[in-house]
């Protein structure tokens, strides 16, 4: 049973490490946007520069809006036909580091990895179904019930292993 347990261990980790990758945690807008509907509002507090590339603007939105720019130059310019349309001053300032912003920075450096992913995923289905497979011919049931969990446990990826694994009752456990 120890076995089966890192195998779910080790799962869940490959889980939560491909989707942890994912998600947005702004809104996208042009330069166009920003000066048209959220500059002459006045709402802006705050704007934020990251690795030259990306104006982070915060207001009292729940998500800030990020704009995309071409250099730091591009930014100042920004900055300061905010700061002429406002009746206060907005303050930006520059964050730059090596790591990414979402998945889409993220990308080129996994994809080195996805042979590599994909091959372990596979092993570690292979390895859940050996076990599973071993489990299920080596009890000795009554009826269909031998018949039913290896169709489970073939036909149904990762859900149908760890579902026999981790719910039916094995004698010698």
């Amino acid at each position: 049973m120890r076995s089966t347990t890192y195998l779910v261990m080790t799962l869940l980790f490959l889980s939560s490490l491909l989707i942890s990758c994912g998600g947005n945690d702004y809104q996208e807008i042009s330069k166009e946007q920003l000066l048209s509907e959220i500059a002459p509002s006045g709402a802006i507090k705050n704007l934020e520069l990251k690795n030259n590339k990306h104006l982070f603007v915060y207001t009292d939105a729940e998500i800030p809006f990020r704009v995309a720019v071409n250099s730091s130059t591009d930014a100042f310019q920004l900055n300061r036909i905010i700061n002429s349309m406002g009746d206060h001053p907005v303050d930006m300032s520059y964050i730059n580091n090596s790591g990414g912003t979402g998945f889409k920075d993220t990308l080129p450096g996994i994809l080195p990895l996805m042979p590599f992913i994909g091959l372990m995923v596979f092993i570690l289905h292979f390895i859940l179904v050996y076990i599973s497979l071993r489990r299920i011919l080596g009890q000795p049931t009554e009826g269909n019930e031998q018949l039913v969990h290896t169709i489970i446990v073939t036909f149904i990826p990762f859900i149908g292993p760890l579902a026999y694994l981790t719910r039916v009752k094995h004698k010698n456990d």
